[in-house]
């Protein structure tokens, strides 16, 4: 699932990442560039722009099956017991639909054709929750069925959706930077804050939504909303744009602008500290994780070689190793194993171990 869990925390304590540095090995070739892998049980799941859905065996890279959509996947999978869930669908189209296949096989189970899947996708008690894009509806449908339990119509273009305590979270774009709660039973409206600007995918952490907007061409703010009612709590200002999504971790909040990673105390929005990596050209921030003991970054720079670099940090900021990867195009990481695994555009699930 995006970002490990349904509050998007980014962060899975019972999984481990690279200690020491790392050599990047490939995995496995696909059609199409490639979406973030899902890993469970030594298998990676992931599509491509191909309409392709992938289950790789992440020890042997050898391909366990496929399935074709006919669709490019722009999504990232999530996985429900021995079911996964992929949308598929023109990343700026209307058209697409939403797909199940089973783990084990790749046999597909149903196909949801009323609303293609355009967010970040959340499943939680056998219901995914998802939006639709510039089509501006949230979806809940029944992971077992493939039968809709409800439809909300925003009217605006759906960022991605986040639940925790019997409510589902979302954002909404262009300009207003909406920010919803909705009753995960029926899809009621339990409050709705706006923000004014753009914003990104929704975190929650106890009793607490964070969300993550950039104000201007160079800056960026962090906003601290109550989970219960939407009051803004606190808000923090950043001397750059944010271009990954915030990772919760340890009362911690992690946001990487630019060249910086950012350590943010969730009690008040204070920084605790921030990592600077002192590179030039830089083409952005895409993939920050943690693991139970290692913050991680992923820096594309332009022009390379190298394409990019890798950041593993101590959780007091203190660089733990890096590593220069050979291609810049990646999406985001997966950790699991000891091992990090990365999805990039031209086609190839690599390893670091």
């Amino acid at each position: 699932m995006f970002q490990y869990d349904t509050r998007n925390t980014g962060q899975n304590p019972n999984l481990t990442a690279p200690s020491s540095t790392v050599e990047e090995e490939p995995v496995f070739e696909a059609d199409g560039s490639l979406m973030t892998p899902v890993i469970g049980n030594k298998t990676a799941y992931f599509g491509s722009s191909a309409g392709l859905l992938y289950a790789v065996d992440t020890e042997t890279g050898t391909e366990s099956w496929y399935a074709d959509v006919d669709e490019p996947i722009n999504a990232v999978p999530a996985v429900a017991d021995s079911t996964i869930i992929v949308g598929s669908g023109e990343q700026y189209g209307d058209a697409g639909n939403v797909y199940t296949f089973d783990t084990s096989d790749g046999t597909q189970r149903w196909k949801y054709d009323d609303g293609r899947l355009a967010s970040i996708m959340a499943v939680n008690d056998g219901t995914a929750y998802f939006g639709t894009g510039e089509q501006g509806e949230v979806h809940a449908v029944d992971v077992d069925s493939g039968t809709k339990e409800w439809k909300f119509d925003t009217g605006e273009t759906i960022v991605g959706a986040a639940v925790s305590d019997g409510m589902v979270f979302f954002e909404t774009l262009p300009d207003e930077g909406t920010i919803y709660a909705l009753s995960a039973d029926d899809g009621a409206v339990e409050w709705k804050s706006s923000i004014n600007t753009d914003t990104r995918v929704p975190t929650v952490g106890d009793e607490t939504v964070y969300v993550s907007a950039n104000s201007d061409r160079f800056g960026s703010d962090l906003y601290a909303l109550q989970a219960s009612d939407g009051t803004v709590s606190w808000t923090t200002s950043l001397e750059s744009r944010i271009d990954s999504y915030p990772v919760l971790a340890n009362d911690t909040l992690y946001a990487a602008a630019s060249d910086t990673l950012y350590a943010i105390d969730t009690d008040n929005g204070d920084p605790i500290w921030n990592y600077e990596t002192g590179r030039e050209y830089v083409n952005g921030t895409y993939s920050v994780g943690v693991t139970d003991n290692t913050v991680y970054f992923i820096l594309s720079l332009e022009p390379g070689p190298p394409e990019a670099i890798l950041y593993a940090l101590k959780p007091d900021g203190t660089e733990r190793w890096t590593a220069e990867l050979e291609h810049g195009n990646i999406f985001a990481t997966a950790p699991a194993d000891g091992k990090l695994y990365l999805a990039s555009s031209d086609g190839t699930l690599y390893k670091l171990s």
